[in-house]
C-alpha cells in the first residue's frame, strides 16, 4: 500500500474508535429512543455532506453519474449501516460498556464480510483468512 493509503488506514481507524466514545456520550445524556439518536447523526452528516459533494463535483454531477443499480446497494449500505446496525447500536450501549461491546462487534465484523464475500461473490478463501478471522474473533472476544 502507498503513505497515502496508509494515512487513510491510519485516520480512519482512529475516528472509527473515536466515534463510540462519542456515541456512548450522548445516550448517557439521552433519555429518548434510540431512533433520535439515529435521526440526529443522519441529520447532522446530510447538512455536511451534501454541501460538499455539490461543492466538490460542481453540483449534481456526481449524483447523475451513479447508475440505478449502485444507487440501489448504496441505498441498502445506508438503510443496513446508518439506520438498522446503528438502532441496535444504540439500544445496547445504552447499558453495555463501550470498552467491551465495540471492539468484539469491530473484531468480528470482518468475519461475517469475509464469509459474505466467499458465499456471495464467490471470492476465493484461503486457510490464512480461515486462521486470521479465528484468532480475531478470539481476540475479541477476550475483551469482553
Amino acid at each position: 500500500m502507498t503513505l497515502q493509503a496508509w494515512s487513510l488506514v491510519l485516520v480512519t481507524t482512529l475516528l472509527w474508535g473515536l466515534v463510540p466514545l462519542f456515541d456512548k456520550l450522548a445516550l448517557t445524556r439521552a433519555a429518548d429512543s434510540p431512533l433520535a439518536g439515529v435521526a440526529v447523526r443522519l441529520a447532522t452528516a446530510a447538512l455536511i455532506g451534501l454541501p460538499l459533494l455539490f461543492a466538490a463535483s460542481g453540483g449534481t454531477g456526481a449524483f447523475r453519474r451513479i447508475p440505478p443499480t449502485a444507487w440501489g446497494w448504496f441505498a441498502a449500505s445506508g438503510l443496513a449501516s446508518l439506520v438498522i446496525a446503528q438502532i441496535a447500536w444504540y439500544a445496547l450501549l445504552k447499558d453495555a460498556q463501550v470498552s467491551k461491546t465495540f471492539p468484539f462487534m469491530f473484531a468480528a465484523a470482518p468475519v461475517v464480510t469475509l464469509l459474505l464475500g466467499v458465499l456471495v461473490l464467490h471470492e476465493p478463501l484461503t486457510l490464512r483468512q480461515v486462521i486470521g478471522g479465528v484468532l480475531v474473533v478470539l481476540g475479541g472476544a477476550l475483551l469482553l
